[in-house]
């Protein structure tokens, strides 16, 4: 009774195994079929069947007993029957637990070592196509980056040379207008020479001499004239500009002319013209606070704040002129009154400046110089860059000493007094004007 049992439950655990629920479970032949670029000459000359053979044995199929749900684990009772407990829902095929063989299990389930080791080495090639790429652009973004490096260098380089070649271009400009000027002086110091020489063989210097004279003052009293006069000084501003033809032309540069200013002096009339890439009224701020400063470098003296109010101040300059072992000593007086119109400011100075020398008397004389600084608006080609440009027009009248220079070195050192007498009273304080612009710049921005 229980092999009959047996091996009705095998049979029907065949038919389970075979019906369409499980007909996705391999059978053993296409378990055991090789791979396709496996196969044999052999085998495959031999001819192909799909039957199965017909005396399988299902113990090939599940060498091990089969295993069935907890229903078929209890005593059956009297009453059942084989056929009644397999058509119970409990104990249908689809309840059935069936403990595989390892060996199919493991050939079921293991995919195929070629077609693995293709996907290994497909999935390798990938992350190294990956990596090799990440490599080629960090590559060339370095490459990038020490281009953009080495372009930076050399604009820098060519930034600094065309600025060196600028500086040394206008540093020509100055000197080359330097000579010029003293030049002139030279010829013009000449002139007023060998007009002495002829009111002395006449007898006439005598009369002259008693004309000259200079007397001591206190330097209130200096400063008081000075700064009487800057009102009507005013008021000669645009007649002064018209008067000089180069002020019109309204660019960078500097210009002087010398004269002779009768029998005692010569006139020396200096112009500077500076555009500045920033607004008027701050242009004008700022130089107005820099000549407001108590102490100021310039380039070869000192300039003091002696007295100062909302609109005028009054200072003190003291200059050293060196010619090899000798030196001069300068002293000037210096008023400045400011006057600020809609479209423009200027800036009204006087100055009165006493020599005396270490080298002979011949350099003990007197300036009396007479200015006008104008801000105004600048049009450039650039609508959009605000600029103005300042001009700076000087008249000095050099009172030339009592005693006439006898060598050459003394004919030298008395140029080099009257034509520096410009340039600093005012080349350091434009100078301080722009440097302090630039750097109110930066720090803004």
């Amino acid at each position: 009774m229980s092999s009959d049992l047996l091996l009705n439950l095998s049979s029907n655990a065949v038919s389970a195994i075979n019906s369409p629920l499980l007909d996705d479970v391999p059978t053993l032949d296409d378990l055991l079929l090789p791979e396709d670029d496996e196969l044999g000459v052999d085998y495959l000359a031999k001819p192909q069947t799909s039957e199965l053979p017909h005396d399988l044995d299902p113990t090939l199929l599940f060498p091990e007993p089969v295993e069935l749900v907890e229903g078929f684990n209890e005593p059956a009772s009297s009453q059942s029957s084989p056929g009644d407990t397999l058509n119970d829902p409990q104990t249908s095929p689809d309840h059935i637990n069936i403990t595989p063989d390892p060996m199919t299990n493991t050939l079921s389930t293991a995919p195929a070592p070629r077609r693995k080791r293709r996907k290994d080495e497909l999935d390798y090639l990938r992350v190294k196509a990956k990596e090799l790429e990440e490599q080629l652009q960090q590559l060339k973004k370095r490459e990038d980056a020490a281009d953009g490096e080495q372009e930076a260098v050399w604009r820098k380089v060519a930034r600094r040379q065309l600025e060196g070649k600028k500086r040394a271009e206008r540093e020509n400009e100055k000197l080359r207008g330097m000579v010029e000027g003293q030049l002139s002086i030279v010829q013009n110091l000449e002139k007023v020479l060998r007009k002495r020489s002829a009111l002395e063989e006449s007898g006439a210097w005598a009369n002259e001499m008693k004309r000259a004279r200079v007397e001591y003052e206190t330097e209130n009293v200096v400063f008081n004239r000075l700064l009487r006069q800057l009102d009507e000084q005013y008021t000669e501003t645009d007649a002064a500009f018209q008067q000089n033809v180069f002020a019109g032309k309204k660019v960078d540069g500097q210009h002087v002319q010398v004269k002779p200013d009768g029998v005692y002096g010569m006139f020396m009339e200096f112009l500077a013209s500076k555009i500045l890439p920033f607004e008027l009224h701050t242009t004008a701020t700022q130089f107005w606070r820099c000549m407001a400063q108590p102490h100021l470098k310039l380039r070869d003296g000192h300039y003091s704040l002696i007295d100062g109010s909302e609109d005028t101040l009054s200072a003190k300059m003291a200059f050293t002129v060196q010619h090899k072992q000798h030196q001069v000593l300068k002293d000037a007086w210096f008023a400045i009154k400011r006057y600020v119109e809609e479209d423009r400011c200027v800036f009204v100075w006087a100055c009165e400046t006493k020599v005396k020398g270490t080298l002979s008397s011949a350099q003990s004389m007197r300036h009396r110089d007479t200015g006008w600084t104008l801000v105004e608006r600048y049009s450039s080609g650039d609508d959009s860059l605000e600029s103005c440009i300042t001009q700076t027009c000087v008249q000095v009248r050099t009172e030339l000493p009592e005693v006439m220079p006898r060598s050459q070195e003394e004919l030298m050192l008395l140029t080099d007094i009257v034509s520096s007498s410009f340039l600093e009273n005012l080349e350091g304080i434009h100078q301080s004007v722009e440097d302090a612009l630039i750097e109110e710049t930066m720090r803004s921005t």
